[in-house]
């Protein structure tokens, strides 16, 4: 057929011909055939087969105000493929752009929906905006995007754009059943989503991640009726990312929904000191919770309130996959309730992180020591921020350095297969090369791979005042495999 063949495999140059079969056949008129074509004779580009420019096209998606793949302008033959990928189409964003917060216009978002065919949309609406304003064309937008709601997969949804717009959802071609991740971003009045959010996430029988970011978390809004602010099933839930003001009535209304969750984040706990609430019944178990993150509301904590909430979270949970803790801010720390919260679970942890905790000395080996964490902890961090002290004390770093040759004591070593540590400045002040001598024997055995000093203030008066510790790991981090991090601010 052609005097060079530009590609082998006659089968699928035939499926891809079949395809587009109107930009494939060759075009006579050199000014229609274009700049790049494979029946250019002397082009190298003519013998590049149809999987290449594919995958050219696949990384020339769709832009927030220009049609999808630029590449469609540089020849009929590429148009087509192009315009016959529908995956091309199933991933946009609606963001203002330029001085005059220009939105894609309605004729642009009609083309990408047609072309996207009925594959899952995935749509970004104004990621990280701080304008409460909705944009010119926004509503036009809407109403495109509503004959198509049933296709949303994946959405991020700017909250405060969203008023008056619950109206649009009689236009829908029907629910959002396919909705699998919805991500609200923005703060809307107080305490309170838009009743389009909230209906959204009523229709949406299947969303399985769910995160909502709250630019304004540390405003104080406690009250209840989360649940009822937002009326989702939350059966389905793997991935729960809260960063609103949550109190612990609805935390345990929450939780006791969601059988399947694998990870939690609950950023701002919170807790109305006037209203009474009740504990559960019977313990909630979460038997495929793996990661779990709780941090007291910011407010709570330098208010330095006399109210645990961590503990009462602990003592009515279940979680024997839990493998990675996160807590912070907690002024009011209860061990007790975290060691009985270990041991009922049974749950083998691989990571702990305290981030301003008011854990002492004595809770910490307690916990180090314990048979749940003992043998499994891969990471610790220990992180108290601008506190002048650290539970992380020299009889706690002496248990965990191990000897220098093997010996029957090696088995009181604390976590002896720590692959991280992560502490603060403050916590080197209290040393004079005995947290060094324990990096370099862990590191020396293989199995601590990375160490971490985070903190703030003058790093040069911070070493004058304790060289010995620092230039010995940095030392350690220039000659061997362990990585050294340093962060100050």
């Amino acid at each position: 057929m052609y005097s060079k063949p530009w590609y082998n495999h006659e089968e699928q140059r035939q499926e891809y011909y079949n395809n587009a079969p109107n930009a494939y056949y060759p075009q006579k008129d050199p000014a229609k055939r274009g700049l790049v074509t494979p029946y250019q004779k002397g082009s190298a580009m003519s013998n590049l087969p149809p999987e290449i420019w594919m995958e050219i096209a696949k990384s020339s998606g769709p832009t927030a105000v220009g049609a999808p793949a630029p590449l469609s302008q540089v020849s009929g033959r590429l148009r087509g493929i192009v315009h016959n990928m529908q995956e091309l189409y199933t991933n946009f964003t609606v963001e203002p752009l330029g001085s005059k917060r220009k939105l894609p216009d309605r004729k642009q978002v009609r083309e990408w929906v047609q072309r996207s065919g009925n594959r899952p949309l995935t749509i970004a609406f104004a990621v990280d905006c701080v304008d409460w304003d909705a944009p010119q064309g926004l509503l036009d937008v809407m109403k495109e995007l509503m004959c198509c709601l049933s296709r949303w997969e994946h959405v991020t949804l700017y909250v405060p754009w969203t008023y008056g717009m619950c109206e649009l959802l009689n236009r829908a071609d029907g629910p959002p059943t396919m909705l699998r991740s919805l991500k609200l971003e923005g703060q809307t009045t107080y305490r309170s989503l838009t009743p389009f959010a909230s209906a959204l996430v009523r229709y949406a029988s299947c969303i399985t991640d769910f995160h909502w970011v709250d630019s304004f978390g540390q405003e104080s809004r406690n009250g209840l009726g989360f649940t009822t602010e937002l009326p989702m099933n939350f059966g389905n839930l793997s991935k729960l990312h809260l960063d609103n003001p949550l109190v612990l009535p609805d935390v345990f209304s929450v939780l006791s929904q969601t059988h399947k969750l694998v990870s939690l984040e609950i950023n701002n706990l919170s807790i109305v000191e006037t209203a009474p609430w009740t504990a559960p019944s019977t313990r909630i178990s979460l038997p495929t919770l793996a990661s779990m993150k709780l941090v007291v509301h910011f407010e709570l904590f330098e208010a330095q309130s006399q109210v645990s909430l961590v503990g009462p979270l602990l003592s009515y949970i279940y979680t024997p996959a839990l493998r990675h803790a996160h807590f912070g801010f907690d002024e009011n720390w209860n061990q007790d309730a975290f060691t009985r919260f270990l041991r009922t679970s049974n749950c083998k942890l691989q990571s702990l992180e305290f981030e301003t905790v008011s854990i002492t000395e004595m809770d910490l080996r307690e916990t180090m020591r314990s048979s749940m964490v003992q043998s499994s902890l891969q990471s610790l961090s220990i992180k108290t921020g601008e506190q002048p002290w650290s539970p992380l004390s020299e009889k706690a770093v002496e248990r965990m350095t191990p000897p220098s040759k093997p010996s029957p004591s090696s088995a009181n070593c604390y976590v002896p297969e720590l692959r991280k540590l992560c502490v603060n400045l403050h916590t080197i002040h209290q040393f004079s090369g005995q947290f060094a001598e324990m990096v370099k024997r862990r590191a020396a055995s293989g199995i601590l791979k990375e160490v971490e000093i985070v903190g703030t203030g003058d790093r040069s008066r911070f070493f004058r005042r304790v060289p010995q510790d620092i230039e010995i790991i940095e030392q350690l981090g220039k000659k061997t495999n362990l990585k050294v991090t340093i962060l100050t601010k």
